[in-house]
């Protein structure tokens, strides 16, 4: 109906099992203690928000078509936004006194730390003191900013991203250079302004691994606030409270999962039958259980275990079910509602959230979006907990009947 399969996801490695389903039942139950009032014939409710939750579907399994592009093996992106933080301030926005960053010098020190798909370690430090990029050392770049002016409310989001840019694309004559491996562009970000006549608004550099797979999703870029032992140049130590910038780790890598219809029903089986792992996946109560953090939003691949060996990566812990949406459309001329709808996954937004964040006018990832175990707006949390499969001689399909429960957090044990 969307164009979008149903998929299951596996955790360790984030591989998707695309399912064809004819029929999809969401059961969802309110217990609510109620009780019968004497005489009136009335009756009186408590309704502590406890709710029972199960998804069954009715699928069939069918050989995936190797070509299609969410098979192919895929390349890591990541970004680095300048206008804001992950908490939403105007970092360096260059909006005034909204602005965390007030002059080049606060930089001096801070530092950006990447890891390419084959494990090449990269740095770019901010040093004030410095006119250019040149760096004896191909994977220790620096990132010249002496004599740049702040003008008036400190260095514009654009003036940054451009000059981490050069440092990144800076040739050093080396084999090791930063670019045989990653791409970088440069575009609007998220708080720049919103009008302007020169490149002001880009204050975004998004990054994407030039080799594709598993071993793009690196964790990578990191951001250091000014330190001692960072202090690449002569100039006084930058802001050592200094915040991040928006930031997203490389994410979104994969290995070629093309399956036929006989290797989707094994490995079905497989789940079900023995899969288990050593740890906690998802989050409850804010992100802590017990005094465990889990509120990091770690990525799939990231997602530690406990116990190292005893884990199995193709344990499903992730549902993707697309539906059609108009809220999240932008309609045609006319109000068409086919070429307006937009694929989206549906969620279970549970916990302390508000009625706005609960919806569909909130469900703004798109059904292709990556599943994160920590993130309830990529698609349903949880597990297998049965499943049958079925298959009539002759046929070239398997009929599976599966049946998916909804957790928030599961410890593996």
């Amino acid at each position: 109906m969307s164009g979008v399969p149903v998929r299951l996801v596996e955790r360790g490695e984030g591989r998707v099992i695309s399912l064809d389903c004819v029929e999809h039942h969401i059961t969802v139950r309110r217990n609510v203690f109620t009780k019968s009032v004497p005489i009136t014939g009335q009756r009186i409710g408590a309704d502590a928000n406890l709710v029972a939750a199960s998804i069954k579907m009715v699928c069939l399994l069918r050989d995936d078509d190797c070509s299609a592009a969410d098979l192919i093996a895929q390349k890591a992106t990541a970004f680095i936004d300048f206008s804001s933080t992950s908490s939403g301030a105007n970092l360096y926005a260059g909006t005034g006194s909204n602005q965390l960053l007030s002059s080049w010098a606060d930089l001096n020190g801070a530092r950006f730390e990447f890891r390419a798909s084959d494990g090449t370690n990269y740095t770019a430090t901010f040093d004030t003191s410095a006119t250019n990029h040149n760096s004896n050392d191909p994977l220790n770049l620096i990132v010249g900013c002496k004599a740049l002016a702040d003008a008036g409310a400190g260095p514009k989001g654009s003036e940054i991203a451009s000059r981490l840019k050069g440092a990144l694309e800076h040739n050093t004559g080396n084999a090791n250079r930063f670019v045989t491996r990653f791409s970088v562009t440069a575009v609007d970000g998220l708080k720049g302004p919103v009008i302007s006549l020169t490149n002001e608004k880009q204050t975004r550099l998004n990054f994407t691994q030039l080799t594709a797979g598993l071993s793009g999703n690196t964790s990578t870029p990191v951001f250091i606030a000014p330190t001692q032992e960072n202090l690449a140049g002569s100039n006084a130590l930058g802001d050592t409270t200094l915040e991040a910038p928006l930031l997203q780790i490389f994410t979104g890598g994969s290995e070629n999962t093309c399956r036929s219809a006989g290797d989707k029903a094994q490995d079905l089986l497989a789940n079900v039958v023995n899969s288990n792992f050593t740890g906690l996946s998802g989050n409850v109560l804010g992100g802590s259980l017990l005094g465990v953090d889990l509120g990091d939003e770690k990525s799939l691949v990231d997602r530690i275990d406990f116990v190292e060996g005893l884990s199995h990566k193709d344990y499903v812990l992730g549902l993707q079910m697309p539906y059609q949406s108009l809220t999240q459309a932008n309609l045609g001329t006319v109000g068409d509602p086919i070429q307006g709808y937009e694929p989206r996954n549906f969620l279970f937004v549970t916990g302390h959230a508000k009625t706005e964040q609960q919806g569909s006018s909130a469900n703004d990832e798109p059904a292709s979006a990556v599943f994160d175990p920590t993130n309830k707006y990529t698609g349903i949390h949880g597990c297998i907990t049965e499943c049958n499969i079925s298959y009539i001689a002759g046929d070239t399909t398997y009929s599976a009947d599966i049946t998916f429960q909804p957790i928030d957090m599961i410890m593996g044990i």
